[in-house]
């Protein structure tokens, strides 16, 4: 039996490792699926702001209760009092060239719109499941967890993207498309996703840093160009100057930055403690850090490990929501693929299982966070209903708000370590990327 595991050692700790990433998909990711409303929000609210501007009101003035229009009536948004027929409102808006950008909205039904960005996202990925088998390792178990770690991060944001109408199914195209130009130095395509990309700013301005570092000035000039112009459109409609529309940008936005909004444990302290001076800091120090790791990236052959530090500070600097973490597929396949010894560089036995680790702990608070019929049953075996109930309660309110959310960012920061340790240590010709760029 001794010699039996010792053997099979690896395939045991991979089949212990797909069966737990089974129960938390079966207690975390069904739950949140089935409960998706699917009421198509967020192009409701992008189609009613091109609406706005076609009509040549600014919808910041709207948003900061400036005027009233009855657009904006009846819609749920607790943090900002109405001065709506005494109802609540929810309006926030993208940057000015979003509304050049998709100008259509204006002369569509929101249901047509909404319909016409379900197919496209439904084709989106059918292409990118169809390009991710190309990574999938060869060997039944390996390929089981590499799907298994995609479904489990990546299915429920994407369908929660469905489910509002986000446009980072959009961003996640312009993504590729940015590390393809890179690659190949097609710098006006790469300068085109860059200008995509920026439709949501805290997403796409980081990848400035890739851009300075690998000197693609073109590229850059180039979606500095496209934006600047797609905001003469809505500037001239709204008798307002291309730059002070640029400068509501930041204003536009700032009630996600609160700290009751935050979704980042400790940046929700910083500006707790020190006010919106510990957000800006926190910014900063964000920037910093992702500057400099892409600095260190710069020579990589892999334009994914040239963004990675992108991805990995672009859902921590500034307010992030779940279906915005779409973008995050490279970095699991990344990371799926040093496990089965097909990554741009091998990782010892123990590195593998410990890294495993840090995943699974990763997803404990949001196993934990999630009120499913396999944890009642479990607590139910253990204890009666009730003390099942306050048992819960009890676990929920102790660890998933005061010790898991540092124990989940220390299991980011240590993978994230491992990775920048591995990259920085591994010469650029040694790094062979197992799939055809």
């Amino acid at each position: 039996m001794a010699n039996f595991i010792k053997r099979n050692r690896n395939s045991i700790v991979k089949i212990i490792f797909a069966v737990l990433l089974g129960v938390i998909f079966y207690n975390t990711a069904l739950p949140k699926i089935a409960a998706l409303p699917f009421d198509y929000c967020d192009i409701g609210f992008r189609h009613n702001e091109i609406s706005l501007v076609r009509e040549g009101i600014n919808p910041f003035y709207v948003w900061n209760h400036e005027m009233e229009h009855e657009k904006y009536c009846g819609l749920s948004r607790p943090d900002m009092p109405s001065n709506c027929n005494g109802k609540q409102e929810y309006v926030h808006f993208y940057p000015p060239w979003h509304f050049t950008l998709f100008w259509w909205y204006a002369y569509l039904p929101t249901v047509v719109c909404a319909g016409i960005l379900l197919f496209v996202y439904l084709a989106i990925l059918f292409f990118l499941l169809r390009y991710l088998s190309r990574w999938e390792p060869s060997a039944i178990l390996d390929r089981v967890l590499f799907w298994e770690m995609l479904v489990v991060v990546i299915l429920y944001p994407y369908l929660r993207v469905i489910c509002v109408m986000n446009y980072s199914p959009l961003l996640l195209v312009a993504m590729f498309a940015f590390c393809y130009a890179l690659k190949r130095d097609k710098q006006i395509l790469l300068g085109i996703a860059w200008a995509i990309l920026l439709i949501k700013p805290q997403v796409g301005g980081l990848f400035i840093f890739p851009l300075l570092f690998s000197q693609k000035w073109k590229s850059i000039g180039i979606a500095l160009g496209i934006c600047i112009l797609a905001t003469l459109w809505p500037a001239y409609v709204l008798h307002e100057s291309p730059i002070d529309l640029i400068l509501l940008i930041p204003k536009m936005g700032a009630p996600y930055l609160e700290a009751s909004n935050l979704n980042f444990i400790l940046v929700r302290k910083l500006v707790l403690w020190f006010g919106p001076t510990g957000r800006i800091v926190w910014m900063i120090l964000c920037a910093s850090a992702c500057g400099t790791l892409c600095y260190l990236f710069r020579k990589s052959p892999s334009p994914w490990i040239q963004i990675a530090p992108v991805l990995v500070f672009y859902p921590i600097i500034t307010y992030c929501s779940d279906h915005d973490f779409v973008l995050l597929c490279p970095l699991v396949v990344l990371f799926s693929l040093t496990l089965f010894d097909r990554g741009y560089f091998l990782a010892s036995q123990k590195a593998k299982l410990i890294l495993m680790a840090l995943f699974l702990a990763q997803l404990l608070p949001h196993f934990l966070a999630t009120y499913s019929p396999l944890q009642l049953f479990i607590a139910t075996i253990l204890f009666d209903y009730d003390s099942a109930y306050q048992l819960y309660n009890l676990v929920y309110l102790f660890c998933i708000k005061t010790f898991f959310p540092f124990l989940q960012v220390g299991c980011t920061a240590s993978i994230v370590a491992y990775f920048v340790y591995r990259i920085l240590k591994t010469k650029p010709e040694e790094i062979n990327p197992p799939w055809n760029e």
